[in-house]
């Protein structure tokens, strides 16, 4: 008998914990959750004995809430996704992610999130934990148009506090796209070296106008060629400013006529060997 009661009572305190939770949770409305979940969070997505590290920055921009998340072990131009957020009645936070549509419920007394991703087999978890902001940057990211040939071409400057003299244009691979300028890794890595870092989209893509499908090796070139002077006008007074690109039959072609031994080639792919005329050093 005494085993009966004792295990009752255990009973009894697990579903009043259960609902003392359950029922803060219910009390907190949707302007009331962001408040706790705003900020910085750190922490995985998880299957089964996996893990892949996670961080993620809840802001409001505006009047509409986003998520900053960063997956730093993923490939430099897919690493950062900016994506809405959105809290229903029920205080239930969904937003997607690298992997997919994520559900996720706030615990404001440990200020933890939990959750799972939508149809995923097997199912794919993540836990996160509010964290301190981080230190203030050591850089500026800065939006930036240049005007050539009747088109704008768009990007961001990437801009240490501390600039080293040398600068860097980032150019995309063949094909048709728009980047993630304001968060390429590439040029998170290379500005905290102090080297700044000008990633842009092709003409016709994302920020920048024009035709993209239409343009020739030459003006994709020559659009290269308008940064690099727009960076040459800049007060930091750049005194190396070298190209980097991948992927891209423009890098091995035009972009040399105009960059001669300041540019840097990687990853070309299977391409013709009589492209390669302009890669010698």
């Amino acid at each position: 008998m005494v085993r009966i009661d004792s295990m009752y009572r255990k009973l009894f305190s697990m579903f009043l914990l259960w609902f003392v939770a359950t029922g803060l949770q219910a009390q907190l409305s949707p302007e009331q959750v962001w408040k706790r979940l705003e900020g910085h969070w750190e922490g995985s997505f998880i299957k089964g004995n996996a893990s892949q590290p996670l961080k993620i920055h809840f802001y409001q921009k505006d009047k509409a809430y986003y998520s900053l998340q960063i997956i730093e072990e993923w490939h430099p131009q897919f690493g950062e996704f900016e994506l809405p957020v959105s809290i229903d009645s029920l205080g239930t936070i969904t937003t997607n992610t690298g992997h997919g549509k994520a559900v996720l419920t706030l615990d404001p007394g440990n200020l933890e999130l939990t959750g799972y991703l939508d149809k995923t087999v097997p199912t794919l978890y993540v836990h996160l934990k509010k964290v301190p902001p981080p230190p203030t940057a050591n850089h500026t990211v800065e939006a930036v148009y240049v005007q050539h040939k009747g088109i704008t071409l768009g990007g961001h400057l990437h801009l240490p506090d501390r600039p080293s003299g040398t600068a860097v244009i980032l150019v995309g691979g063949r094909g048709c796209y728009a980047g993630s300028t304001k968060y390429d890794l590439y040029a998170k890595i290379l500005r905290e070296y102090g080297v700044a870092v000008i990633a842009f989209d092709k003409r016709g893509n994302g920020q920048s106008t024009g035709d993209c499908h239409s343009a020739t090796i030459e003006d994709l070139a020559e659009d290269v060629f308008a940064w690099k002077k727009y960076l040459e006008a800049r007060p930091e007074n750049f005194q190396q400013n070298r190209g980097h690109c991948e992927f891209s039959t423009l890098c091995l072609d035009s972009a040399f006529e105009f960059f001669a031994n300041a540019f840097q080639v990687r990853y070309v792919g299977l391409i013709p060997s009589r492209h390669l005329r302009s890669c010698e050093p």
